[in-house]
């Protein structure tokens, strides 16, 4: 038989209890610190997506320029963002284009009007001519009004 105090024992306890006990704590928080950074990254991502969209919605689309340095991988977040970029660019083609053809458009009814009014302003200033001489006793040759 070994005789062994129990202060031995239980000082050597003591001291591994100690010893587990301090490795859970940093074990918890390294592992509280690789999980807050493993959401991170999940949720960064979503939250920017969704402020482009609030702005897109809010009618700034100056705010979507200002993140471009930020990168993101090629999960589907990422092709989330892509896909978003593409559509905005899209968007933003197409806007351009719709105000090219309506300022076509609007020059082109400009033109038109313009066309039919000029007849109209020369017709009246002949048969305006026409009148003053009338009224003044000059004979007008009348051919060229009746065209």
């Amino acid at each position: 038989m070994i005789v062994t105090p129990y202060s031995n024992l239980f000082e050597v306890i003591s001291v591994v209890r100690n010893a587990v006990i301090v490795t859970y704590s940093l074990l918890f928080i390294v592992i509280l610190f690789l999980g807050m950074r493993f959401i991170r990254s999940i949720t960064n991502p979503i939250e920017h997506l969704n402020l482009k969209m609030k702005s897109v919605q809010s009618g700034d689309y100056d705010q979507l320029d200002d993140h471009t340095d930020l990168k993101f991988s090629n999960d589907e977040l990422g092709q989330m963002h892509e896909n978003f970029k593409q559509m905005m660019d899209q968007i933003e083609f197409l806007m351009s284009e719709n105000y090219k053809k309506v300022t076509i458009i609007k020059e082109t009814e400009y033109k038109v009007l313009q066309a039919q009014v000029n007849p109209h302003f020369l017709y009246n200033t002949l048969d305006t001519i026409n009148w003053e001489a009338k009224v003044n006793g000059i004979i007008v040759y009348r051919k060229w009004l009746n065209r």
